[in-house]
This record gives C-alpha cells, sequence and structure tokens, in this order.
C-alpha cells in the first residue's frame, strides 16, 4: 500500500494534470464559438475573450512548473534517500495556487464575456 506521502504526490499530479486539460479544452471551446459565432462580438467582449486564453495559458505555464518541480524534487530526494517527492515543498504549492487561482480567473472572465453576448 502507498504511503500518505506518495497518495498526495499521486493526487496533486492528477489534479494538476486534470487543470491543464481542463484549461486546454475550455480555450478550444472559447476560439470554436467565437470564430463560428453568427452574434458579432463588440471589441470589449472580444478583449475579454482574449484575456481569458491568456490567463489560461498563464494556469497552464504554472501546471508545468509544478510538474517541473515535482521532477526536480523527485531527483533531489533520490539523492538523499529512498523517499518519495514532498507535494508540500514551498514552491510547489505556490505554483499549484498560482495555477488554480488563474484557473478561476479565467473562467470568470470567460463567464462575463459570455455574459456579455447574451
Amino acid at each position: 500500500m502507498a504511503s500518505p506521502r506518495e497518495r498526495s504526490f499521486t493526487l496533486v499530479t492528477d489534479f494538476t494534470r486534470q487543470l491543464i486539460t481542463l484549461c486546454a479544452a475550455i480555450v478550444a471551446l472559447e476560439v470554436s464559438f467565437v470564430a463560428s459565432s453568427s452574434v458579432p462580438l463588440d471589441e470589449a467582449t472580444r478583449r475579454i475573450f482574449g484575456l481569458s486564453w491568456c490567463v489560461f495559458l498563464g494556469s497552464i505555464v504554472f501546471g508545468l512548473l509544478v510538474f517541473q518541480k515535482f521532477i526536480g524534487e523527485d531527483a533531489r530526494q533520490q539523492d538523499e534517500e529512498a523517499r518519495p517527492p514532498n507535494p508540500y515543498s514551498g514552491w510547489i504549492r505556490r505554483f499549484a495556487f498560482a495555477q488554480i487561482v488563474l484557473f478561476l480567473l479565467a473562467v470568470a472572465l470567460g463567464i462575463v464575456a459570455g455574459w456579455r453576448v447574451l
């Protein structure tokens, strides 16, 4: 059976992977919506959509940084002794927090832009 630290590591990596996938999927849906919209979008709405896409990209970047820190933490732990990486490390928590905040902000911007279309 896996230790609590190993399970935490698995949960954090799965959550990060899912947020990255959601970001990419939402951006793809929003881009196809804007490109094929029969309703003309004003400049402000287009800018809000664009800002939303940029914030989603930022969330993806922070998710990749979480993975990068996990790899570095794993390599460092293997040098010291046979322990799984620490998912509670300071930089991992900061990057994961930034990823979640940017994801929520991007979703809110997408909702605002979608609301303006109605």
